[in-house]
């Protein structure tokens, strides 16, 4: 089956194709202090993995242009952040509104 198949989505295309047609990007930061942050980081890195979502996870403090490329879409600096096919959807409160409200899958696929 294909859960027995599930891998790192990135380095296998069929998997993706198979799967979905959306690009979702995770942007994060390994530098960051606050508590908050981490835990909502986490807790976006575990949502995405319940749901089984491929996603591409970008560290904005090793990656300017992509923090810049971030910014442009979501005019917000905050992190974490979560885009799909280029549009900004939302940090921690907005995803885990969607998945309580059982709307998250509809997003991602």
């Amino acid at each position: 089956g294909i859960n027995a198949e599930y891998g790192d989505p990135t380095s296998d295309s069929r998997f993706r194709s198979l799967t979905m047609s959306k690009k979702v990007v995770f942007y994060t930061t390994s530098a960051t202090g606050m508590l908050q942050t981490k835990k909502e980081i986490t807790a976006i890195q575990n949502l995405l993995a319940a749901h089984k979502i491929p996603h591409e996870t970008v560290d904005c403090a090793q990656d300017a242009a992509r923090k810049e490329e971030m910014f442009k879409v979501s005019n917000k600096k905050t992190l974490p952040q979560v885009h799909v096919d280029g549009k900004y959807i939302g940090g921690w409160e907005e995803l885990n509104a969607l998945n309580e409200d059982e709307q998250i899958s509809s997003v991602f696929k």
